[in-house]
């Protein structure tokens, strides 16, 4: 079942009209004239990176789902259970490359697992990969293959050259990244260290002072790793904001813990944002979270691979399907289209209950 509207002949835009002239061209152009403007120069990076390749799309799930449980990603775990399902994966693979059993019962094959390792050693990795996990994955795989499955292992600070990237962007606006917290070790650790600027906040997700709690939501070993990389930051001049989600009350005595731990870590109490669960995505399939509009929502400009939204509760993902009602455009580059997208829309709008719902 698609996840986006598949236009067609009669619906694409104007622009993409030449890709439906012989018929129906397949449901991966039918998706991206959604967005017309990039439907060309992205069709040849998502039929080499997304498509079979040499290594097949049951493979590159592999990569997509582990990393996303490695680093504790839920809304990629959301997204790419499904997608990995419908790919042909096992529910008892689906099961393992979440770290919710055993990687040898899942995949019993010895390809399977030198590969899931290979995988593993990259997405958490402090160096270069090991000559053991190396000469294995070779004694299975091509080069080109192991090449081919790292381009689809991805968490931002993965890319060596994010830093400079973001160190341009905030010459234009403030900025704060999203990330996990997981990866700041060797030289990811140095490269970040170029992110010590008044304008730009690296926002990290800490939910319990219990680690087998917060690691219920945000993946395997995360609370460990991110009580480690904090300090590290901090050491080196980078500000952090850690972001607490609960169901329980904001003034709770039962986050007091937690706060304690992350003043600990060095981190100043007006960058320890304690918010409410927002009924939005998955929050909402479970009935969790308070109901919030856009008037609710701070507006912070929030950048993502699908589109700039309203702000950080917007690119939610609820039955399979990303939430369209906080996009504001596709259009993320150059960063004017985004931002004036969103003054655009904060023109005129209502005075919004953010304060009162503790989300702001």
């Amino acid at each position: 079942m698609a996840r986006v509207e598949l236009l067609d002949a009669d619906t694409a835009p104007l622009t993409a009209q030449q890709y439906f002239a012989g018929g129906d061209p397949g449901p991966i152009v039918a998706a991206l004239a959604t967005v017309p403007e990039m439907l060309g120069p992205t069709l040849g990076f998502v039929g080499a990176a997304l498509g079979a390749g040499s290594i097949g799309v049951r493979a590159k799930e592999f990569a997509i789902l582990r990393t996303s449980a490695l680093q504790g990603c839920n809304y990629c775990i959301h997204a790419h259970t499904t997608v990995a399902l419908d790919v042909g994966l096992t529910p008892t693979e689906v099961h393992g490359l979440r770290g919710e059993r055993p990687i040898a019962e899942a995949f019993p094959a010895p390809k399977d697992q030198s590969l899931i390792a290979w995988i593993d050693a990259l997405a958490g990795a402090t160096g270069a990969i090991g000559d053991d996990v190396w000469t294995t994955a070779r004694e299975h795989w091509e080069e080109h293959d192991l090449v081919e499955i790292s381009v689809t292992v991805g968490e931002p600070f993965l890319l060596p050259w994010l830093p400079d990237a973001v160190l341009e962007m905030v010459r234009h606006l403030p900025l704060v990244l999203l990330n996990n917290g997981t990866l700041f070790v060797g030289d990811r650790l140095e490269r970040a260290a170029k992110l010590a600027h008044p304008d730009i906040a690296l926002q990290i997700s800490l939910d319990s002072h219990l680690p087998d709690l917060n690691d219920m939501a945000r993946g395997p070993d995360n609370f460990a790793k991110v009580v480690e990389s904090v300090p590290r930051l901090i050491a080196r001049g980078v500000r952090v904001r850690i972001a607490t989600t609960t169901a329980g009350a904001l003034d709770s005595p039962l986050l007091d813990p937690l706060k304690e731990l992350v003043a600990s870590l060095g981190v100043l109490p007006e960058d320890h944002l304690v918010r409410p669960i927002v009924r939005r995505g998955r929050a909402d399939e479970l009935g969790l979270g308070v109901q919030a509009v856009a008037r609710d929502i701070p507006s912070e400009l929030c950048i993502t691979a699908d589109g700039a939204f309203w702000g950080s509760f917007g690119p939610t993902v609820r039955n399979g399907r990303l939430d369209t009602d906080l996009l504001l455009t596709r259009t993320i580059l150059p960063l004017s289209v985004p931002a004036n997208a969103l003054l655009a829309a904060v023109g005129g709008m209502p005075e919004g209950t953010d304060a009162s719902l503790g989300i702001r």
